[in-house]
């Protein structure tokens, strides 16, 4: 049951995760046309006008990664039971995802000098650069996922 709890996990992070990688490029090379552009507006402004447009039914600006499975296998010591490689494989993964969610993270939303024009160029830089970081950890997590579902679907049916 963990097992196919964890292969339900990966497999729906996969998906939510492959639509991002494009946009995220998009948003990146858009922020550094901004960075000519109107030396009027803030990074904030910036960063809204850079915003490529998002598919359907998305409601956030980066993907909401699921992670139940992979809690409820270590907080149990499920994991002890399956296959070494597996279980690295598993904690690979779910160390990029952490990994990701504080990517997600740096855009300073929080700092006042995003919202300031004066601050403009700097906060245009700090977010090209958490974008293109976020472009290379999605898609290292995308490799990951890939390498490793393989694996954990044989485990999950029984096949290994």
């Amino acid at each position: 049951r963990m097992l196919a709890s964890l292969q339900s996990e990966v497999e729906a992070n996969l998906v939510m995760l492959e639509p991002y990688v494009p946009i995220h490029r998009q948003w990146a090379q858009g922020l550094a046309k901004q960075s000519a552009a109107d030396a009027n507006g803030s990074g904030f402004d910036a960063f809204m006008a850079a915003r490529p447009e998002m598919p359907a039914g998305t409601t956030t600006n980066v993907p909401i990664l699921r992670r139940a499975a992979w809690d409820a296998a270590l907080s149990t010591g499920a994991l002890r039971l399956v296959d070494y490689d597996l279980a690295a494989g598993l904690s690979e993964i779910y160390g990029m995802q952490d990994y990701a969610a504080q990517t997600f993270g740096r855009i300073p939303f929080s700092d006042m000098e995003f919202f300031e024009p004066a601050g403009r160029l700097a906060a245009i830089g700090l977010m090209q650069m958490s974008l293109n970081e976020m472009v290379w950890v999605e898609g290292r997590l995308l490799a990951l996922y890939r390498q490793h579902l393989p694996a954990i679907r044989a485990a999950a049916t029984g096949a290994r």
